[in-house]
């Protein structure tokens, strides 16, 4: 397995990825088409991103996407077709709405150090094929981001979860747990790795 950028013709491949490893996540839930026709067409084009996949020869297994800020990265999904999508997927289905909200509500920061998080690089997403996890493709996307973000002059990046299994993950991968953030009542671990 190796890691390399992302194409346009690995989007098809890497959306399956995410609705398959992640489909609890709110994206997948929005549908597909906004996956493959807005969110990873500017993950690929923006300065703000590096989109990465794990495969062989014919086969992607996982992917990544490090944004070097987060605020940046949502502000050019908003600025693109993402809310005329939204509006589609809520039609589509209403009870969204719900899960929508807390994304737009305040939210509340608890650190143990003082950082602006806001503007610190970010692990946005990473997924690897269920049916392969614990192979070592998400440890290669983590480092080939390691990597990139080195060669743009960055020495940390953060990652907020509420998964305990990702927390473990995270943790065997040099992260280390820095604060919490509260968005309606749900609780995300920040983590940061050093490099």
């Amino acid at each position: 397995m190796l890691v390399r950028k992302a194409t346009d013709s690995d989007i098809k491949e890497i959306v399956e990825i995410h609705c398959k490893a992640l489909p609890n996540d709110l994206l997948p839930r929005l549908g597909k088409g906004l996956l493959r026709n807005v969110f990873y067409k500017v993950a690929l084009q923006s300065n703000q991103s590096k989109l990465l996949v794990a495969s062989d020869i014919t086969k992607v297994y996982g992917f990544g996407l490090v944004v070097k800020s987060s605020k940046t990265f949502s502000d050019e999904l908003l600025g693109i077709k993402l809310v005329w999508n939204l509006g589609l997927a809520l039609l589509k289905n209403p009870l969204l709405l719900i899960d929508l909200l807390p994304h737009f509500k305040r939210t509340s920061v608890d650190l143990d150090i003082s950082i602006d998080i806001l503007h610190k690089p970010e692990l946005y997403l990473i997924a690897v094929d269920p049916d392969i996890q614990k192979s070592g493709g998400g440890t290669l996307l983590i480092n080939e981001m390691i990597n990139y973000l080195k060669d743009n002059n960055y020495s940390q990046f953060i990652v907020k979860t509420s998964s305990v299994g990702a927390v473990k993950f995270y943790k065997k991968n040099l992260f280390r747990e820095i604060g919490v953030e509260t968005r309606n009542k749900i609780q995300y671990l920040i983590l940061i790795r050093d490099f």
